[in-house]
């Protein structure tokens, strides 16, 4: 458990940085679409 522990607090940063960047391209995409279509 404790090496899972070790692992995690690795892992985790990167995990947290993908959600960021997936919720920057989500709130990009949806402002995309508000603006008209050229």
């Amino acid at each position: 458990m404790v090496t899972n522990d070790l692992l995690w607090m690795r892992i985790n940063p990167l995990c947290r940085y993908e959600q960021f960047l997936t919720n920057e391209l989500e709130l990009e995409s949806s402002s995309m679409a508000i603006q008209p279509a050229t």
